[in-house]
C-alpha cells in the first residue's frame, strides 16, 4: 500500500481531462461552461475543445 499512486500510475495513463466553470448569476441562476482537453505525453493538458451542446455554455 506504500507505493499505491506509483502502481497506480504505471498502470492507468490519463487521456482525457474535463474542466467545467460555473456562473452565478444576480437571478440565482447558474450557467455551466465545459472544456475537454486531451493529456499529451508529458501529462499536461492540450487541445483544448468546448462543450458541442449550447446548452452548455449559454
Amino acid at each position: 500500500m506504500k507505493n499505491l499512486t506509483s502502481n497506480f500510475s504505471n498502470l492507468y495513463q490519463p487521456v482525457k481531462s474535463l474542466l467545467i466553470y460555473t456562473k452565478h448569476t444576480e437571478e440565482d441562476t447558474t450557467s455551466v461552461y465545459v472544456e475537454s482537453y486531451d493529456i499529451g505525453k508529458l501529462g499536461n493538458p492540450i487541445n483544448a475543445h468546448r462543450s458541442p451542446s449550447k446548452k452548455c455554455w449559454d
